[in-house]
């Protein structure tokens, strides 16, 4: 068993190997884990039906049968193409003008006129609090899964041509792009409905977690805004930083 980012720090340690009876599923083994702890049973208790879990790198649901060797994946809400992707470094991430340039040749030549680019960028302050520092941390295989098939869903719901998507990983300052969706289409009006689809799918259905460090303490930041302080839960090893 894996655990990562809040369940982590709730659990006090990112893996355990796990003896279950035949029959079990993935319910069991969360309901084995809130039996062993308290503080980790009551941030789940609220959060179950958007519990991330996978097994065996596929995504699960909760009654899904275990087999002997199985890993599994728990993974909390997500905070936080696709003909282009990625996860990328604060360095990495792509600029306007470069997304610009691909964008102009689909336009001459396949006939697509609305572009739209959504950047995502950190803030500061937040609740009165100056944030000095965003650490993102990404389960990349299951995040890069959801980013194709976040592309082609988008592309088959509403006709759209291009769909890019991009996130950053590791920490950002104040002003950085975390993310980037672009979305190419022939009509504004279903590249507007997309790229509205597009940022809700990324931000709530991908492995992507952050840790918002600012003047009053360190937050672990869920779904739309959720902050939990991180020294009111155990601590685990620190994602963001690198073993020695």
């Amino acid at each position: 068993m894996r655990l990562y980012a809040i369940l982590r720090d709730l659990y006090g340690r990112d893996n355990d190997a796990l003896e279950l009876p035949d029959g079990s599923t993935v319910r069991s083994v969360i309901e084995l884990l809130m039996g062993r702890n308290s503080e980790l049973a009551s941030f789940l208790e609220r959060r179950l039906g958007s519990l991330i879990t996978l097994v065996n790198g596929l995504y699960a649901p909760l009654d899904q049968r275990l087999s002997d060797g199985d890993t599994i994946d728990l993974m909390p809400p997500a905070s936080g193409g696709c003909d282009d992707l990625g996860i990328l470094s604060r360095d990495g991430m792509p600029s306007v003008d470069n997304i610009l340039r691909d964008a102009r040749k689909h336009a001459g030549d396949e006939g697509l006129g609305a572009l739209l680019i959504y950047v995502g960028v950190v803030k500061s302050p937040v609740d009165g609090a100056n944030v000095e520092e965003l650490f993102y941390e990404v389960h990349r295989e299951y995040t890069m899964r959801r980013f194709r098939e976040i592309s082609e869903e988008i592309k088959r719901r509403y006709g759209v041509k291009y769909v890019r998507i991009y996130h950053a990983e590791g920490p950002l300052k104040p002003g950085d792009p975390a993310m980037i969706i672009s979305i190419q289409g022939v009509g504004r009006r279903e590249t507007l409905e997309a790229m509205r689809d597009a940022i809700e799918l990324v931000k709530h259905t991908t492995g992507i977690w952050k840790i918002e460090r600012r003047g009053d303490g360190e937050y672990w930041v869920l779904g739309d805004g959720e902050r939990i302080e991180r020294r009111s839960v155990k601590s685990g090893r620190d994602p963001s930083v690198s073993p020695q």
